[in-house]
């Protein structure tokens, strides 16, 4: 049985748990958007979990556009995708990439 691991994400650089968990986490991150920039996420073999940390922003998954804000939730199963727009503040999420079985 290993020892809990402290990582700091704060620098940006993605995390690979792979060697720690048992489960199916691939990375983990912190995403900084700059005020008015995006990202898509495409869920193409992998699938995503997504929390804001900070700032604002909206999420567009197809023709559906909602608010983000801290303490807002997304998932993106195989097969989705999702644009996230930071606002005039940016936005920083916290991004889960897990494997997706097959």
């Amino acid at each position: 049985m290993s020892s809990p691991l402290i990582v700091n994400l704060a620098g940006g650089e993605p995390f690979d748990p792979a060697g720690i968990l048992s489960s199916a986490w691939r990375s983990m991150r912190l995403q900084r958007l700059a005020p008015g920039a995006q990202e898509r996420l495409i869920a193409e073999g992998v699938e995503y979990a997504c929390y804001v940390v900070e700032g604002a922003g909206t999420v567009q998954t197809g023709a559906e556009e909602t608010g983000a804000a801290p303490g807002t939730a997304l998932t993106l199963v195989a097969g989705s995708d999702a644009l996230l727009r930071a606002g005039e503040k940016g936005l920083v999420v916290f991004v889960v990439t897990l494997v997706v079985p097959t």
